[in-house]
């Protein structure tokens, strides 16, 4: 029953992965799959929520067989380390 509720969450919050940068929205209506970052954040991701959802989904992907989890969330790293400077 867990797996089938974490699944079904799975399903509903990679919405968030559906960004024009790559990096994942911080917010998914999980009803309509709207995906979005609060006015508070001026609009931007937090890198660290962005690095949890990886690892999370990266899990997903293994106890599921599912490996779309993990794809979207690699697409995320690439994305963050992507704004690494290359001097640093």
């Amino acid at each position: 029953a867990f797996l089938e509720k974490a699944e079904d969450l799975g399903k509903r919050l990679i919405y968030a992965f559906i960004s024009p940068s790559g990096i994942p929205y911080y917010l998914v209506n999980l009803r309509t799959g709207n995906a979005t970052n609060p006015n508070w954040s001026r609009k931007s991701t937090r890198i660290a929520t962005a690095g949890s959802l990886q690892l999370e989904f990266r899990q997903l992907s293994k106890v599921t067989g599912n490996e779309t989890y993990a794809k979207r969330s690699e697409q995320a790293m690439d994305a963050i380390i992507s704004l690494m400077p290359e001097d640093g």
